[in-house]
C-alpha cells in the first residue's frame, strides 16, 4: 500500500524546500504531484515554497495500460 510521505527543509530566508515522496510505491504506476491545486507534473520536489499552509495531492497512472480487446464485431448487410 503506498503512502504519501512529505519533508521541509527551510532557508535562511524563510522560503522552503517541499520533497514529496511516496513509500512503497507500485512499480505499475506513474505518480504525479500538484501543489494548491497547480496542473499536476512528475515534478516532487518544489523550491521557493513560501510559509503557511498548502495543499499537496498525488495521483497515478498505469505506466502500461493495457491494450484494448475486441469483445465483438458484426458485420451487416
Amino acid at each position: 500500500q503506498p503512502t504519501i510521505k512529505t519533508e521541509v527543509f527551510y532557508g535562511c530566508d524563510g522560503k522552503a524546500i517541499l520533497n514529496i515522496g511516496v513509500e512503497n510505491p507500485d512499480p505499475a504506476l506513474k505518480y504525479l504531484y500538484s501543489l494548491d491545486g497547480a496542473a499536476y507534473t512528475t515534478t516532487y520536489v518544489y523550491t521557493n515554497v513560501a510559509s503557511g499552509t498548502h495543499s499537496v495531492s498525488v495521483q497515478y497512472e498505469y505506466r502500461n495500460a493495457p491494450s484494448p480487446v475486441m469483445l465483438l464485431k458484426e458485420t451487416f448487410g
